[in-house]
């Protein structure tokens, strides 16, 4: 990733990839790379263009998923998904849950690996966003300030595949 930055510091048109849970948290990875080095990592985010976060989920198998309602959710994990995520779960709503022994058509694993969902989402960066990541010391907060005012999907924005049953 270092080289990644001095080559895009270059002017050069560079894709990288790095290791990260969100796209807070990519950006706070970069910072955490130029730490010491203000100037660079100020005309770094000057060239970025954005950054984008992708993750695999299983999937589970279709023929041997087993249902959940909402209301059996035990409280406090519905109040950490309120409190820390933000997430309501609609209690007329049926969950779906991987089946502890699986079935012939998943070998027995209770998911479809063949077959994974990739959730992704992407950040395209404004002078707004440059001039506001500059300037913060706590860069993964100020992210996802930015990106829940602009509405933006995230990850856990991924119930609705929990309510389907694919994931």
């Amino acid at each position: 990733a270092r080289f990644a930055v001095n080559v895009a510091l270059q002017s050069l048109f560079v894709i990288s990839t790095i290791h990260s849970i969100d796209i807070p948290h990519v950006t706070a990875r970069y910072k955490m790379l130029l730490e010491g080095n203000e100037l660079v990592y100020k005309e770094f985010l000057s060239m970025v263009k954005g950054f984008h976060h992708q993750t695999m989920h299983r999937r589970l198998c279709s023929h041997c998923r087993e249902s959940v309602k909402v209301s059996n959710i035990p409280m406090e994990i519905v109040s950490i998904l309120k409190e820390k995520c933000n997430i309501v779960l609609d209690q007329s709503k049926t969950l779906y849950k991987a089946s502890e022994n699986g079935c012939p058509e998943c070998d027995y694993l209770g998911y479809d690996l063949s077959n994974p969902i990739i959730l992704s989402e992407t950040l395209f960066v404004t002078e707004e966003y440059r001039l506001r990541l500059i300037n913060t010391n706590d860069i993964v907060k100020e992210l996802r300030e930015i990106l829940l005012n602009k509405k933006m999907t995230e990850l856990h924005d991924a119930f609705p595949f929990m309510y389907e049953g694919r994931l």
